[in-house]
């Protein structure tokens, strides 16, 4: 049954079996993908089964597809991608994984089609330009160029002079867009901060102007009870003062009364006219 190697999401540009290295598997398998990503899988490793992830490795190789990959015959564990950005990168096995041994190898002005490894640390790459360049790996740096000659030729080399400043020019483009758009963000974070900002304060001075009206309220409710108190005061002690003069007036006009005496004298008998003169 065959096994399907799975993990990475995406459309497979190309793939090469390299040769194993110390601490690299054997029959490893590096796959390119639309999405500049390079999966080193190791067919041998994952749980049974038809379908298994076997990923030993998952490098950023391109800003655009990896359109091509290359084992290097002479030296174990190494291979050379190329991409839709226009570059080659050469990649070793170590510390049990893959790293970039060189700069990006630059001199393409479209995508790097094909590559194909050559003894001696060499590798000849071709792209859409029109072009084939000779590269030593070893040094990091171009050996020859080869294109087409003549008025072909010439034709070629603004075609692929005019793409590379049509994709700066789109890059330029993007940029300004991304920068804009980014502009525009914090623009727009600014404005909600301040506007929260502002809704802050505005709450924080409502709060304020309550606390200080419910605050001139309970005043002059304390003002009002007080003076409702003081008004109750003098009213009971007019009233006290009132009861007071009402007992003294009592008391003086009681002093000022004359003595009855205590019993009448008995009265003379009274007479009968004539009485008197019979006598």
């Amino acid at each position: 049954m065959p096994t399907r190697l799975t993990a990475h999401k995406g459309e497979v540009l190309c793939c090469v079996v390299i040769a194993p290295a110390n601490g690299c598997p054997s029959e490893a398998v590096v796959a390119g993908f639309r999405d500049g990503k390079l999966v080193v899988y190791d067919p041998n490793d994952g749980e049974a089964g038809p379908q298994r992830s076997g990923v030993y490795a998952t490098l950023t190789a391109h800003r655009d597809g990896v359109r091509c990959v290359a084992a290097l015959p002479d030296a174990a564990g190494r291979f050379v991608s190329g991409g839709g950005d226009n570059k080659l990168v050469l990649w070793e096995h170590e510390g049990g994984t893959f790293v970039r041994k060189l700069n990006t190898l630059v001199g393409h002005a479209h995508f790097v089609r094909c590559v194909a490894a050559l003894a001696r640390s060499r590798c000849v790459s071709g792209s859409d330009d029109k072009t084939l360049i000779l590269w030593d790996l070893a040094e990091g740096c171009r050996l020859q160029t080869l294109a087409l000659g003549g008025e072909a030729g010439a034709r070629a080399r603004e075609e692929a002079a005019a793409d590379e400043k049509a994709r700066e020019e789109a890059a330029a483009a993007k940029a300004a867009a991304e920068a804009e758009a980014k502009a525009a963000r914090e623009l727009k974070e600014r404005q909600e901060l301040e506007a929260r900002e502002k809704a802050a304060a505005e709450d924080a001075a409502r709060l304020k102007r309550e606390e200080e009206e419910a605050r001139a309220r309970r005043l002059a409710e304390e003002r009002a009870a007080e003076e409702r108190a003081r008004l109750e005061l003098e009213e009971l002690q007019a009233a006290v003062q009132d009861e007071i003069e009402e007992e003294e007036r009592a008391a003086a006009a009681k002093a000022s009364a004359p003595a009855l005496p205590d019993a009448l004298p008995d009265a003379a008998p009274a007479t009968a006219p004539g009485d008197d003169a019979a006598t």
